[in-house]
C-alpha cells in the first residue's frame, strides 16, 4: 500500500559524506473511478495536489487520499 511505501522510504539509508540524512515523504492521491465520464487533467491534478497539501499539514511520512 502507499503508506508501506512511504515508511519504506524513509528507511532508506541516505548519506551525504559521512552525514545520514533522514527521508519523509508526503503523498496526496486521487482516483477516478474508470465507470464515470473521463475527468479534466487539471481538476485530477488539483485533487492531488489537495490530498498532498493534507498530508504535508499532518505531518511526515504520510498519504492522504482524496
Amino acid at each position: 500500500s502507499s503508506d508501506v511505501c512511504s515508511s519504506d522510504l524513509a528507511e532508506l539509508p541516505i548519506t551525504v559524506g559521512q552525514t545520514p540524512i533522514p527521508v519523509t515523504v508526503s503523498i496526496g492521491v486521487h482516483s477516478h473511478p474508470p465507470t464515470s465520464a473521463p475527468a479534466a487533467s487539471q481538476t485530477l491534478i488539483a485533487a492531488s495536489d489537495e490530498a498532498l497539501y493534507r498530508a504535508k499539514d499532518k505531518g511526515r511520512n504520510r498519504v492522504e487520499v482524496s
